[in-house]
C-alpha cells in the first residue's frame, strides 16, 4: 500500500486549510471552525483519494498550462504538430494540463503561507519546458490562491490558466454570477457554438446549480461570483484576477458538490481561430493568476 502523502496545514483565526504538495499542490480542505463544529467552505477530499493523474473530485487544484479539454490531444502551434498523451478520464482528449497531476516541491511552509514549485522539462503531457509556482495564503477573512507559469523553453509557448474549486452543494446552496454568453455542450464535450444564456441556466439572480450542468460561460462580469449557504449562515465571495474572464460551472450527478472554475480561455481554445484567451509567453517571461475566496457571515 502506498504511503499517504504529506499534508501541510494552515491556520488563521477561525479558518483552516490543508494542502498536499505531492498531489498537484491541491487544497484538499478549507473550512471554518464554529461553536457548532467545523463547516466546509470547499468540498473536502482525502489526500489518498487524489490519484496520480490528478483525478478525484474535491478540494481545489490549479489549471495550467491549459484548462479543460484539447480535442483528440493534438494541435498545431507555429507550424509544429503537437501530440499530447490523452488523459485516462477524458480519452481521446487531453485534460486540464499538468499542474494538477504533478508533485510540487515545498519552498515555504508556514502557518499562513505555502509556496510550491514544479519544474517541467517537457514530455508527452506538455512538450514545452516551464516552471509552475503556487502560493496558497490564508488569513482571518479567506484564502488566496496564486498560480504563476514561467516559460523556461527556447520558444514562445501558449499558456492558459485557471482554478478548479469544488464547493459543497448543500440543499440551500445558491451560486450567483453574471455572464455575457454561454458555450453549448455537445456530445464529445468539445463545444463549438457560443450563444445566449438560457433562462434556466442564468445565474445572475442566483440559483442552485442543476445536477448535470457542465458549461463554460463567457464574459463573466467583474470576474466574480458568490456562493451563499443560508442554513449555515455563511457566504463566500470568489474574485479572480484579470485574464480569468470565463468560468466553467460543473455540477456532477455524483457527490453533493459543484464547481465554479475561473479560466482564461474557452475549451479547446488552442484549436479555435486565434486561440482566444491563451497567452503567448516568450522565453524567460511569466503569467500569473489569482483567485480570492473571502468568507462572510450572514
Amino acid at each position: 500500500m502506498a504511503a499517504s502523502p504529506d499534508v501541510l496545514r494552515l491556520s488563521a483565526g477561525a479558518l483552516r486549510a490543508e494542502v498536499v504538495p505531492e498531489r498537484g499542490g491541491r487544497v484538499t480542505g478549507f473550512w471554518v471552525e464554529t461553536p457548532g463544529g467545523p463547516i466546509d467552505l470547499i468540498a473536502p477530499i482525502a489526500p489518498a483519494a487524489v490519484d496520480s493523474d490528478g483525478g478525484g473530485r474535491g478540494g481545489c487544484y490549479a489549471l495550467a498550462p491549459f484548462s479543460n479539454r484539447i480535442a483528440d490531444a493534438h494541435f498545431m502551434w507555429r507550424g509544429r504538430a503537437i501530440r499530447l498523451r490523452p488523459h485516462p478520464g477524458a480519452a481521446p482528449h487531453a485534460l486540464h494540463g499538468l499542474a494538477w497531476a504533478r508533485p510540487f516541491e515545498v519552498v515555504t511552509d508556514s502557518p499562513r503561507v505555502v509556496r510550491l514549485r514544479h519544474d517541467h522539462a517537457g514530455d508527452d503531457a506538455w512538450p514545452f519546458a516551464l516552471r509552475l509556482i503556487q502560493e496558497i495564503r490564508l488569513n482571518e477573512t479567506g484564502l488566496t490562491l496564486a498560480l504563476t507559469v514561467e516559460n523556461r523553453d527556447r520558444v514562445v509557448q501558449p499558456v492558459g490558466l485557471g482554478f478548479h474549486p469544488f464547493f459543497p452543494r448543500r440543499s440551500d446552496a445558491r451560486l450567483t454570477f453574471a455572464a455575457g454568453a454561454m458555450w453549448a455542450e455537445p456530445a464529445g464535450r468539445i463545444p463549438r457554438q457560443l450563444g445566449p444564456i438560457p433562462p434556466d441556466l442564468d445565474f445572475a439572480a442566483g440559483r442552485t446549480p442543476p445536477v448535470g450542468l457542465d458549461h463554460l460561460y463567457e464574459d463573466v462580469k467583474g470576474r466574480r461570483a458568490a456562493i451563499v449557504w443560508p442554513g449555515a449562515g455563511l457566504s463566500l465571495s470568489l474574485v479572480a484576477s484579470a485574464g480569468l474572464g470565463r468560468a466553467v460551472v460543473f455540477s456532477p450527478s455524483e457527490g453533493d458538490l459543484f464547481c465554479w472554475e475561473p479560466v482564461s480561455h474557452p475549451i479547446d481554445a488552442i484549436r479555435l481561430p486565434g486561440a482566444p484567451g491563451l497567452f503567448r509567453v516568450a522565453p524567460g517571461r511569466a503569467r500569473r493568476a489569482t483567485l480570492r475566496l473571502k468568507l462572510a457571515y450572514l
